[in-house]
């Protein structure tokens, strides 16, 4: 069977070239407004997110509290099953609509007020943590997990229509960047409010960085909230049957080779940075440096990736996403590479520094850098590859179909409180190898192009709505 023949029974809306209504229409200030704020919303959100990261000043707390290691590693997972799960029932529900930005709106308030909640918990209880403060912080810290995910489908639907393909490299270049600036200075925050020059004790000092976090990540969620989406008429009239639409996703598996290979490149990176968030539970106990250093790593590590992420967005639009990601994965398999090392290591010292705390320092650094150009790469390549009308569902069923590898950092936790570092970290050295293989096998689309490969004629049921939708022109 042919791919068109396989996919036509898919009822994927097809093209049209018809105008849209001229009030659809983006003007250009509207254009000038929605990049501003798209842009805001990346800095705001995403470099304040590092003074209460998972896999640095999260997992540090866990140890302070008792925590074990395979408590810092459901928390990882927990990341990214928050960031999952809500994902395919919510792009079935609004893929016939119009307009998705609603979605945002809605998930707006779960997400700052279940912060809001864990920081009301510690200050109230700061002077005698009980030990179920733990497990509440985390579940709390689901939640908000889920109302990025819930939220995330409707994002990126609405960035595809008031961004233009070519324009995209640009703005998350120009987010990333922002963001890495927020970022350096919120591991130089990090470092002041968890040493002793602050004068704050714990668990104050992780009270303040939580709080802080909290509010500029509401003024990053405001932003976005604040765009113009124009409506989507490219769209299918009515949500598909769930027996159809569990069919629609293992159909785009098996016949778009690049979705295949993309999803493959995001699987295995993911085990390939697995090490990441054992990084520094290591350092705490088995080097036994202050929670000092934690800023300072974060800083480092955010203040390289500014740099590379002014290259990561002129890449992109000169040569195209697929380069992005096979250079962005072959500096990032580099950093199990450098966390396997420190096993080896003795104690040493280089200009004064304990040389595994440099290699741990290395790791982080390549891990972040690679992991940024990733996050560029993949979701625009992801959206220039999805066919108009079913892009929520394109970046739906890629997550979901990566639903399992949210245990690796649950069975590493595992596997290093029972086995030691060294299984995790070569198993992690491997897959950054795997990385890079998945990557080179994506075809080259020039930037902004979408893939005409899956163009089907429509059922009755899921007639297109009106013309094609206009996009950020």
């Amino acid at each position: 069977m042919s791919e068109a023949s396989a996919l036509e029974r898919l009822s994927i809306p097809p093209e049209s070239d018809s105008a849209p209504p001229i009030d659809e229409v983006l003007t250009a200030r509207e254009e000038q407004r929605n990049f501003r704020l798209t842009v805001v919303n990346g800095i705001m959100t995403g470099g304040p997110s590092m003074l209460f990261e998972p896999t640095t000043v999260v997992a540090a707390l866990i140890i302070h509290l008792n925590g074990s290691q395979a408590l810092v590693g459901l928390v990882c997972g927990l990341v990214s099953l928050g960031w999952v799960w809500p994902q395919l029932f919510v792009a079935n529900w609004i893929e016939p609509k119009p307009r998705k930005l609603f979605v945002y709106h809605i998930t707006a308030g779960v997400r700052v007020g279940s912060l809001a909640a864990i920081a009301v918990l510690m200050w109230v209880l700061r002077h005698n943590l009980p030990g179920w403060f733990l497990y509440a912080m985390i579940a709390l810290l689901f939640v908000c997990w889920s109302g990025n995910g819930f939220s995330a489908v409707g994002w990126y639907d609405v960035f595809s229509k008031i961004i233009p393909g070519s324009k995209r490299p640009v703005v998350f270049a120009w987010r990333q960047t922002g963001a890495g600036v927020v970022a350096l200075l919120a591991g130089l925050v990090v470092s002041w409010a968890l040493g002793s020059g602050s004068g704050m004790t714990f668990p104050t000092n992780y009270f303040f960085l939580l709080a802080l976090m909290t509010a500029l990540t509401a003024v990053g969620i405001g932003a976005f909230s604040l765009v113009h989406e124009p409506a989507d008429y490219h769209t299918a009239e009515r949500r598909r049957p769930w027996k159809q639409y569990f069919r629609f996703g293992t159909e785009i598996m098996r016949h778009d080779h690049n979705y295949r290979c993309l999803f493959f490149g995001q699987v295995s990176f993911g085990l390939g940075v697995m090490a990441t968030p054992f990084l520094v539970p290591f350092l705490i106990r088995e080097v036994g440096i202050d929670d000092s250093v934690i800023g300072v790593l974060m800083a480092v590590a955010a203040g390289t990736d500014l740099l590379v992420n002014i290259y990561w967005g002129h890449l992109g639009t000169r040569r195209g996403n697929r380069s992005v990601l096979v250079q962005a994965s072959r500096l990032a398999s580099l950093a199990p590479l450098a966390a396997l090392t420190v096993l080896f290591v003795p104690p040493a010292t280089i200009l004064g520094l304990d040389a595994r705390v440099v290699l741990v320092a290395a790791s982080l650094v390549v891990s972040r850098v690679g992991g940024s150009g990733i996050g560029v790469g993949r979701m625009n390549y992801l959206l220039d590859i999805a066919p108009q009308g079913v892009r929520p569902s394109y970046v739906g069923f890629m997550n979901t179909f990566s639903t399992f590898s949210i245990l690796v950092p649950i069975v590493a936790g595992k596997v290093i409180d029972t086995a030691g570092y060294l299984p995790v970290f070569a198993t992690a050295a491997v897959f950054g190898i795997v990385t890079i293989a998945a990557f080179i096998r994506l075809d080259h689309l020039p930037n902004g192009q979408a893939n005409g490969e899956f163009r089907a004629q429509p059922s009755p049921a899921d007639a297109p709505a009106g013309a094609r939708a206009h996009e950020g022109s």
